[in-house]
């Protein structure tokens, strides 16, 4: 949002759309790729970026919240990146069909990527009903994306790089792209100590990639969690600490409660209480292979019961 707040402002100043917007001609003809990248924090006008700052910061930390943030930074690289190249073929066949100007199609604005994220979260609950602004009737989640596009179809007219990105969204739902989308086990890699999202998962507010669902709300990495507690000791203990101690437990992240395992807990609480760490867990336990008696049987415990009751013994099972 920042960036495209920023390069709105900008393009009173200078247009940024003719250098950044994904044309076919300019794309295909001149190699100019990285408009396929760039397209989306172009071309918003100032009701698209006012409309853009109202609802995406909300559903965009929504998603993140419930995808993590490495696959939600995936998500929205992979909606824009494959809308676009698909708009690219389309205005080239086009254009092999007598349609020279379709090679001078623009597809621009964060609205491209914002179309198959919302056709994605609508896909997750398809029959909740939901409302369009001011209009009083529920509409299935499952349509509500093709009700949209046609809502801004009255304005600006039909568009086909948002309809692409509405396909895009339904083939994703519908797990038809899932070969092209990351494991859990590899992001969490990254994320681990020394991988390349390794300094970035400890910023504030970043989102691990075990982290789902309800959990996604707790505070998400040992960072976050020293800072905001300010207790180095037990399960808190500053991260490099607990890697030394705690080296392949947990992938690196030590006993962080919550998204560590087990181990890595009674780990933690070991290394707060030295010699005496299992303290904290009292008990009268036995050891394995003593010479203490064997607990008595089911049938045995019945049979005392009903003999202080008063009754008599118990014969057979």
């Amino acid at each position: 949002m920042v960036a495209v707040v920023g390069l709105y402002l900008f393009s009173w100043i200078w247009d940024l759309d003719r250098a950044l917007g994904n044309v076919t001609y300019f794309t295909l003809f001149r190699f100019e790729v990285y408009r396929i990248i760039f397209s989306p924090i172009v071309g918003n006008s100032l009701l698209n970026t006012i409309v853009l700052a109202l609802f995406y910061p909300l559903m965009g930390s929504r998603m993140e919240s419930s995808f993590g943030s490495s696959l939600y930074l995936w998500l929205l690289g992979f909606i824009t990146v494959l809308t676009n190249v698909v708009f690219n073929l389309c205005c080239l066949l086009a254009y092999f069909f007598s349609m020279p100007e379709a090679l001078f199609y623009s597809c621009s604005g964060f609205w491209v990527p914002m179309f198959g994220l919302i056709t994605i979260e609508c896909m997750l609950t398809p029959d909740a009903p939901r409302q369009l602004m001011f209009i009083p009737v529920n509409i299935p989640s499952m349509y509500f994306p093709l009700v949209l596009y046609a809502f801004f179809s009255l304005f600006s007219g039909p568009q086909l790089d948002f309809l692409l990105a509405l396909g895009v969204g339904y083939l994703y739902s519908k797990g038809f792209l899932d070969r092209f989308r990351p494991s859990s086990t590899y992001l969490e890699s990254l994320e681990a100590a020394g991988g390349l999202l390794h300094q970035i998962s400890r910023v504030r507010g970043y989102v691990l990639a075990g982290v789902l669902g309800h959990d996604a709300w707790l505070p998400t990495n040992a960072a976050q969690v020293v800072r905001e507690s300010g207790d180095s000791r037990g399960s808190y203990q500053p991260v490099q600490q607990q890697q030394q101690q705690q080296q392949g437990s947990s992938g690196g992240w030590g006993g962080i409660a919550g998204f560590g395992g087990g181990s890595s807990g009674a780990a933690a609480a070991a290394a707060s209480g030295g010699e005496k760490g299992f303290e904290a867990f009292p008990g009268s336990g036995q050891k394995l292979a003593s010479s203490a008696p064997a607990p008595a049987s089911k049938e045995a415990i019945a049979a005392r019961r009903l003999e202080k009751l008063g009754g008599s013994s118990v014969q057979g099972p």
